[in-house]
């Protein structure tokens, strides 16, 4: 049995060591969801072992994966037989896995097809249009291990990044290529592999990090070692997780037992090993060895080992070189740190001041020192051996001198006692000289002491001013910040009260998402007094019953690029631009069918009978989804072009597809052909008289209630009519030489309210739009042809009522026409910048409200009788579909997302429509609709009221006293500063006086003029009949 720790080299798929981390599921996920990864890290920290364990993993769920290794044909090679190595190792592994030996010389046969070619675009094209097919629906993965190899190839490989990030590129070209993806590995960062960011994978992959295991990680390791989760808590205090260093001192615990403290000193502190550990020489190779400034390398990780903050600067040479090393980790605040104990125990500050460049100079300048004091030492021996010499033959002169000298020192006695008695009056004079000066010195001591004492009292008055100043200086700056505080507070509260009286003039402009802004803004301040909070939060709900809410959004495999509600709203089908299809719940959003791959791009889609759904894309192909459909694609046309429009039967058993070329009827129960009506150039047959190309058939639709006539659209022709069996023409409505009879190109057919009726909107060549009404049995117009002087777009809706088709034009506006009589009823009216022409219209159920959208722009909701926009929110749109029977439209976004919007009612309760007289915030304010007045005093305590026309019910009021004249036409408005009177008819004031009134002030109604009366009795008199002021 192998044994449990492994120390060094790749772990198998079933290693009994092998420790799961966060990336292992994070690499598995991505490869599974087509994502680009790379795995560049340090050595010996489980990047091989995480290759081939996810490797295992996808060849388990079916994916085929193969690993390629860069070192395994060595270096001083071509690039063609690099490339031809790679492609030999790839081969040998897909034969293998896929149990098809013929592989092996079916890539190499292809590979060497086309020698005129490079050899890196040889190699993709082999793997693109060979490898990938052969591996299958579930894809290939390619893993590259040993990436940072490719730096000692005698040629760059710049091309092989760029042939993967091309692979990468047209996957909006082949979706087939989302099942083709790579995972390189490797000791080396992304500047180091390839320099152009440009045309790098690496800005388009996902990185996966490797982190060091934690306890809870290691957990698993703790019931092999003696000692169990006590001594596994130990090793990991030692090795910070890192994985080569836990699994080498598991196994030596495992091996000889004893304490994790003696493991660690004899596996990594002494000399030999040192030099023996293959982590330890890696990291001290790639930090001595290296390409990096290794005085400014060595400088940088001393700052660290030393406990000082260093930036982790994703941009440093010197970081990635510290991190590719291993020796150091991120911290969460930033910032590096060495990477576990036994680093920091090894790589000390010690051995970095003996590493750096000038370290032996140090060495040997030392070395000197210690011979020059040994020389020195021998030196002194002898010197002092002779001088030993010296002494005693100078020590044996002395004593005969001494000897001749005793009797002259006997005979001078004498006098040497006079001299001593002469010098020892003299040493008492200079005692009693030198008494004096010390007393002078000892009294001039005393007074710079004294002087010195005074200047520090001094000193100490001079502190306590200046603390007294400090303090008053502190004082006044508290003052100040008092003052400034007080006056931003009274800024704020001008502010909130600005907001309001914009948000109030906005709502009189009928701009309700700038005043919702502003009324935002306003609350945010936090500084209105109560009533002005409750005008804001009144005006707020209204604008919020106003608008449309969004009920919910759903999160599609793709771009939406179209969507189809069934015929009784509960469904809602969704094509995206990468090819997916699927159904879903029209409220909840919930999916009601699997996600189903066209292909190709969706274009078109239909409902058919059985709960069966049909979608069109851009390779020409129809595809039917649901129990019991065809499994085979319908060919619409060989040639790759888009299914323009699909248009079911009552039944569903029957399907028009138009697009280059004509149109074709399909059995959808069996997915037969069962006719066509096609270009003559496609080898089709055209059989109408007067025999006209058919480049494209723009839209079609089954024109009688038997369903055996069809009606389409095309180039030439405003409506051509086939029969559904046999695909033979039998009639068409207008030439492009007869103008008059209808557009020269149709877009599309719009439904009307009469049955057999339809309305055609086109354009003629000679650039102006048009549109008409045609019974489809007679194959006459049944109405005024309608010209407009721009290119009607392909675009138009009928009202419900049938009286109104809307039609957009390329200038961005909208128009009405009357069909009975062929002229304008309205418009044009600009809903979108110029240039942005209209590309879809759809009346509301109301007959009143049109919804229109442009790309680029947000769709539109608008008023036939308000005669303008009465909305904008619906943003960041492609185009929409509207529910036949729920307020509800879907809204297919800019990004992955389909977002479900609700319709407001056309009358929400209540409307506001605001008029200021002018800016200022006091100013009186009217809002008024059917049946509500909003009214603003003119007064400094900026009183307001809400009122309802209709029952003469106060909605809203703060201090407040009001009266009613007996008609109900004036209103009388006062609190305690001020009075008015308005005229509710003609929204004006016609009386206002500021008094010290009260609330006990009362307005007295007459026949055609009021009295005002004051709490102390003075009446003042109110005329009512003259001019509005």
């Amino acid at each position: 049995m192998a044994p449990f720790f492994v120390t060094g080299g790749t772990l198998s798929a079933d290693a009994r060591s092998y420790i799961a981390r966060s990336a292992d599921s994070e690499l598995l996920e991505a490869l599974q969801g087509g994502a680009f990864c790379y795995v560049l890290n340090t050595r010996q920290v489980g990047k091989s072992s995480l290759m081939i364990r996810t490797a295992h993993a996808l060849r388990e769920r079916g994916v085929t994966s193969v690993v390629l290794d860069i070192t395994a044909g060595g270096f001083n090679l071509t690039p063609d037989a690099w490339y031809d190595g790679l492609l030999l190792q790839l081969a040998e592994q897909l034969a293998r896995f896929l149990k098809r030996p013929e592989l092996e010389e079916t890539l190499e046969t292809a590979f060497a097809a086309r020698s005129q070619l490079g050899a890196a675009q040889r190699f993709f094209h082999v793997l693109e249009q060979v490898a990938l097919p052969a591996a299958g629906e579930r894809g290939l993965t390619v893993f590259v291990d040993e990436i940072d190899a490719v730096r000692l190839l005698p040629f760059s490989v710049d091309e092989f990044f760029v042939g993967i990030r091309a692979l990468y590129n047209r996957r909006a070209e082949r979706a087939e290529l989302a099942r083709l993806t790579f995972c390189l590995v490797g000791v080396a960062t992304p500047n180091q592999l390839i320099a152009n960011p440009l045309v790098s994978p690496f800005n388009i992959g996902k990185k996966i990090t490797l982190t060091d295991f934690t306890l809870t990680d290691a957990a698993p390791l703790a019931a092999s070692l003696p000692g169990g989760s006590t001594a596994l808590a130990r090793v990991l205090h030692w090795t910070g997780g890192h994985p080569y260093l836990t699994q080498r001192l598991c196994a030596r615990l495992l091996e000889t037992g004893g304490s994790v403290d003696e493991a660690v000193t004899s596996l990594f502190f002494t000399h030999a090993a040192r030099e023996s550990d293959d982590n330890l020489a890696f990291v001290a190779t790639r930090l001595l060895r290296g390409e990096d400034d290794r005085a400014a390398l060595l400088e940088l990780y001393g700052k660290v080992r030393g406990g000082q903050r260093v930036a982790d600067d994703p941009t440093s040479p010197l970081c990635d070189t510290l991190h590719l090393a291993g020796i150091v980790r991120s911290q969460p605040e930033g910032t590096l740190a060495v990477r576990n104990r036994i680093y920091a125990h090894v790589f000390d500050l010690v051995w970095v001041r003996e590493n750096l460049p000038d370290g032996e100079l140090r060495r040997q300048r030392a070395a000197f020192r210690r011979g020059a004091l040994r020389t020195g030492a021998l030196a002194g021996g002898v010197l002092a051996a002779m001088g030993g010499l010296t002494a005693w033959a100078l020590l044996s002169a002395r004593r005969a001198d001494e000897a001749a000298q005793r009797a002259d020192r006997e005979a001078g006695s004498a006098l040497r006692a006079q001299k001593t008695s002469e010098q020892n009056r003299t040493l008492a004079q200079k005692n009693q000289a030198r008494a004096e000066r010390l007393a002078q010195e000892r009294a001039r001591a005393l007074a710079e002491k004294e002087q010195a004492l005074r200047e520090k009292e001094a000193a100490l008055q001079a502190k306590e001013s200046a603390l007294k100043d400090r303090e008053a200086a502190l004082v006044a700056e508290k003052t100040a910040r008092g003052r400034a505080d007080r006056a931003t507070v009274a800024a704020q509260t001008n502010l909130g009260r600005v907001e309001l009286a914009l948000a109030l003039r906005a709502l009189g402009n009928a701009e309700t998402e700038a005043a919702a802004e502003h009324l935002t803004a306003a609350l945010q301040q936090g500084r209105l007094s109560p009533e002005q909070a409750q005008l804001a939060q009144f005006c707020q709900q209204t604008i919020t019953a106003c608008a449309p809410r969004l009920r919910r959004k759903i999160v599609c495999r793709g771009t939406p690029s179209t969507a189809l509600y069934s015929s009784d709203g509960s469904k809602l089908a969704v094509g995206t631009e990468n090819g997916w299809v699927q159904v879903f719940e029209s409220v909840t959003g919930k999916p009601l069918s699997p996600a189903y791959f066209h292909g190709a791009g969706v274009t078109a889609l239909a409902f058919l009978s059985g709960n069966r759904l049909a979608s069109g894309g851009n390779d020409s192909r129809i595809h039917l989804w649901g129990k019991g459909a065809p499994t085979r694609a319908l060919v619409h046309t060989v040639q790759h072009a888009p299914i323009l429009d699909l248009a079911p039967s009552r039944e569903g058993t029957k399907l028009i597809s138009s697009g280059q070329g004509g149109c074709v009827v399909w059995d959808t129960r069996t997915g037969n052909e069962i006719s066509r009506v096609w270009d003559d150039d496609m080898g089709g047959r055209w059989t109408a008289e007067k025999s006209t190309k058919i480049p494209y058939a723009h839209v079609a639709r089954f024109s009688n209630p038997q369903e055996t006539e069809l009606a389409f659209g095309a180039y030439g022709y405003v409506c051509n009519i086939a029969r559904v069996a046999t695909g033979q023409m039998t009639r068409a409505f207008s030439t492009a030489q007869n103008k008059a009879a209808g557009p020269d190109w149709a877009y599309q057919f719009v439904p009307t309210p009469t049955p057999g009726v339809i309305a055609v909107i086109g354009h003629y060549t000679d650039g102006t739009g048009n549109a008409c009404l045609y019974n489809l049995e007679t194959g006459r117009a049944v109405s005024p042809l309608m010209v407009t002087t721009n290119p009607i777009t392909r675009c138009g809706s009928f009202s419900p009522d049938g009286k109104t088709l809307a039609v957009g034009d390329e200038a961005g506006s909208l128009l009405l026409w009357e069909p009975r009589s062929g002229r304008p009823a309205d418009g044009p009216y600009s809903l979108f910048p110029p240039q942005h022409f209209v590309q879809q219209v759809a009346w509301l159920p109301d007959s009143d409200r049109v919804l229109a959208q442009t790309l680029g722009d947000p769709v539109v909701l608008w008023s036939k009788t308000e005669r303008r926009i009465v909305t904008a929110r619906f943003r960041n749109s492609r185009s929409f579909t509207l529910s036949p029977t729920q307020p509800q439209v879907a809204i297919l976004g800019t990004s992955s997302t389909l977002s479900l919007w609700s319709i407001p009612p056309r009358n929400p309760s209540p409307v506001l429509r605001v008029h200021s007289t002018n800016n200022g915030l006091r100013d009186e304010q009217v809002a008024k609709d059917s049946y509500t007045w909003l009214g603003w005093l003119d007064s400094p305590l900026e009183s307001s009221v809400v009122l309802d026309l209709e029952t003469r019910r106060v909605l809203q009021s703060s201090r407040l006293s009001l009266s009613w004249s007996p008609e109900g036409r004036y209103v009388a408005i006062h609190d305690t500063s001020c009075a008015e009177v308005w005229d509710t008819k003609l929204q004006t004031r016609v009386w206002r006086t500021i008094v010290q009134a009260s609330p006990s002030a009362r307005v007295r109604w007459e026949k055609d003029q009021a009295s005002f009366i004051r709490e102390n009795g003075l009446t003042e008199k109110i005329p009512l009949t003259q001019p509005p002021k």
